[in-house]
């Protein structure tokens, strides 16, 4: 297995979103705050000034995690000087291997 971890490319955005959606879902997230389900899926809007990983075992996406600085609008806890990683993902088909 080959696990290869990089920055998002804009042709990825739609498939994270679907990948956040497939692995936040299950857990009722979106159901406690629909509005939620909005924040998490806007890849696009994040990339544009979060750093937004992604994580590919053997080509196939399989994970993601967005990097926010202090400061960024995804931030939420992050002080100056500090990150957090948020709207991290894995995919369900892939839980438990290791990603």
């Amino acid at each position: 297995m080959t696990l290869e971890i990089r920055p998002i490319r804009p042709a990825e955005h739609g498939a994270v979103a679907e990948l956040l959606a497939r692995a936040y879902r299950p857990f009722g997230h979106f159901d406690a705050n629909p509005e939620y389900e909005a924040e998490v899926v806007d890849v696009a809007g994040r990339a544009a000034h979060d750093v937004v990983l992604v994580a590919l075992r053997d080509g196939e996406l399989v994970g993601s995690a967005t990097v926010a600085r202090a400061g960024s609008p995804s931030a939420e806890l992050a002080a100056e000087g500090e990150i957090e990683l948020r709207y991290v993902a894995v995919d369900p088909a892939a839980a438990g291997a290791g990603i």
